[in-house]
């Protein structure tokens, strides 16, 4: 849908962003050969389209996309909070040490606290002449 009106358009794109959130996405383009600065948000069903010949809009279109772009980033944040918050039966448990992690390690390091690898011998400088 085509806006004429920037106000009308800057609700829409935050009305279709409460709706579909993270699937929407905004595209600002200048068209030189016609001289038409394009702002497009869509969420693959509806697409809002804002189109004008003023540079002056170009303000107004970083506003709206710093707005979005805060609201991104704010709801993957409240999200993060949500599931933090939600009390898990892994949470707060602490590892017990006897247990191993892997299965091939065996009795053969474990026991005695000894590393799996071999140390190499560094072998003797040559002095030159």
């Amino acid at each position: 849908m085509l806006y004429r009106d920037f106000d009308r358009f800057k609700q829409a794109c935050e009305e279709l962003y409460a709706r579909s959130g993270p699937k929407t996405r905004t595209c600002i383009r200048w068209r030189a050969d016609v001289g038409l600065l394009v702002m497009r948000l869509t969420d693959d069903v509806q697409t809002l389209t804002f189109k004008t010949r003023s540079k002056s809009f170009l303000n107004r279109f970083d506003s709206l996309n710093l707005t979005l772009l805060r609201k991104y980033h704010n709801r993957g944040r409240l999200s993060a909070h949500a599931q933090l918050d939600a009390p898990g039966p892994s949470e707060h448990t602490i590892p017990d040490p006897s247990v191993s992690l892997s299965a091939g390690d065996g009795a053969k390091g474990e026991a005695d606290g000894a590393s799996s690898r071999t140390k190499r011998k560094k072998g003797k400088k040559k002095q030159g002449k």
